[in-house]
């Protein structure tokens, strides 16, 4: 966050925000884009739209407000700390619990922890008041002079799956010749190091070690004979279609939208039975070339749960897979 200041002596007062500070700690901090607010600026009726001079007006300095974290952090899916602020009242949100203070000034340092059913009863006014933070940050914006298509429309609001016995797993699989339902657990996953949803990625790739090359060779000698234990890459849209195959989806269109199609999304799941809830994990599988040639490609990206073996090895379960034809 920075503030302009007296203009003789410094132009800028940049400071990190109390998130900068965490994510610096973890070593997690990427800038990698810049955005500019009028929060403080002072607008008269008179003035036209334009702010008045700030020579002579006193500021304060910038400061951190729970405004700023727009993006929800997470690590391993649960949610760091997060601050909101909404129609029922001020949301905190950390580790798996979610506590709400409400709006009335009699009752300002009260905090009820939401249990059960009610997570999921005020799921839409969390997830309203966390798209609150990034409009309460007042960004300055600007309009695409050369198409009339501004901001996007969602062609359906909710969407609701019902699994079966059999869809999306066949569950008729994991009864035993006794009769016993045995489900499957975090074991039965392949690790992230062989799964085929990292295997894109640089440090998942095969690569058993090899000799110095010599001079006027293309590439040094391998040291030995090793198995390559990954799954095969998925390097075509039609073998990604291959592994979703018959399974259920659905199709939402942004008209109108905007040429960027600068999209933001932050998938959660509420749990009723526990009283929780989690930020789900997004592995970014890449951009596929558009079939039908209509657009610039088709990115991919699997949102499920990081979870954690009993032998202490990572594993992803993919809960669905998201196509944005961009």
């Amino acid at each position: 966050m920075a503030g302009i200041l007296d203009s003789k002596t410094r132009i800028m007062d940049f400071i990190l925000t109390d998130e900068g500070r965490r994510q610096i700690r973890d070593g997690d901090l990427r800038i990698s884009f810049a955005s500019f607010s009028d929060l403080g600026t002072f607008y008269s009726e008179d003035s036209g739209g334009v702010a008045l001079d700030a020579g002579g007006r006193i500021y304060f300095e910038a400061s951190s407000r729970h405004q700023d974290r727009i993006v929800v952090e997470s690590q391993m899916g649960v949610i760091t700390s997060f601050a909101t602020s909404g129609d029922a009242g001020s949301y905190e949100l950390g580790g798996e619990q979610i506590s709400v203070s409400p709006e009335s000034p009699a009752h300002a340092y009260e905090t009820t922890t939401l249990t059960g059913s009610q997570v999921v009863e005020q799921s839409d006014d969390i997830l309203t008041s966390i798209t609150q933070n990034f409009t309460d940050n007042q960004l300055i914006s600007k309009e695409d002079v050369f198409t009339y298509k501004q901001g996007f429309t969602l062609s359906d609001e909710n969407i609701v799956f019902r699994p079966t016995s059999s869809r999306p797993i066949d569950m008729t699989s994991y009864v035993g010749t006794d009769g016993s339902y045995r489900p499957p657990t975090a074991a039965s996953l392949d690790a992230i190091e062989f799964d085929q949803k990292f295997s894109h990625f640089p440090n998942f790739k095969f690569l058993p070690p090899i000799n110095s090359k010599s001079s006027g060779k293309l590439a040094g000698k391998p040291t030995g004979v090793y198995a390559n234990l990954n799954q095969p890459e998925i390097l075509t849209y039609e073998s990604l279609e291959e592994t979703l195959k018959g399974l259920e989806k659905h199709e939402i269109r942004f008209d109108p939208t905007s040429r960027d199609n600068n999209i933001m999304i932050q998938p959660f799941e509420f749990n009723s039975d526990t009283g929780t809830v989690r930020k789900l994990t997004i592995v970014d599988f890449g951009i596929f070339p558009n079939k039908r040639g209509t657009s610039s490609g088709v990115h991919v990206f699997f949102i499920g749960k990081m979870l954690r073996s009993k032998d202490g090895s990572l594993k992803f379960a993919n809960l669905f897979t998201l196509e944005l034809d961009v």
